[in-house]
């Protein structure tokens, strides 16, 4: 694969626009949670698929991060009520409107109703790699110019 580095900093994959080529591409992944070690596992379950992972700490840290780099996915480990996370994720999406959203949390089934207007995918924990793989491949952003 070959590549560009973007107006705002991000490296950019050229991909094939085939459908394999699609479900299999590598994606720049943003990944967030109040728990450091649950980021860490999510983190290095997605590397050990071969996309590009960075973590952020805090949500405010996050929004400067896309301020200098492109995200394909922004990956929301979600704590408690979700009330900040819910608001990072409105505002991580104003940011990078072509971003996706993955909110992962151990109560998918009653998310916030702003949520699902802001929110691209919803996973339960605990979830597999397969699983993990499978939100990705379904909620593919799509490709950049």
């Amino acid at each position: 694969m070959s590549g560009k580095v973007s107006r705002t900093g991000g490296y950019l994959l050229d991909y094939s626009t085939s459908d394999e080529a699609q479900r299999d591409r590598f994606l720049s992944i943003l990944v967030t949670s109040a728990d450091a070690r649950m980021a860490d596992t999510i983190a290095a379950m997605l590397t050990a698929c071969g996309h590009a992972t960075s973590q952020i700490a805090g949500h405010v840290e996050g929004l400067r991060v896309m301020d200098s780099f492109v995200f394909d996915v922004l990956v929301i480990a979600v704590d408690h009520d979700g009330s900040t996370s819910l608001a990072f994720a409105i505002a991580a999406k104003a940011k990078l409107p072509a971003m996706r959203i993955v909110w992962i949390s151990q109560n998918v089934s009653t998310p916030p109703a702003l949520a699902k207007s802001v929110v691209d995918a919803f996973l339960g924990i605990p979830f597999t790699l397969d699983q993990l793989q499978d939100c990705l491949r379904e909620r593919l952003p799509v490709p950049r110019p």
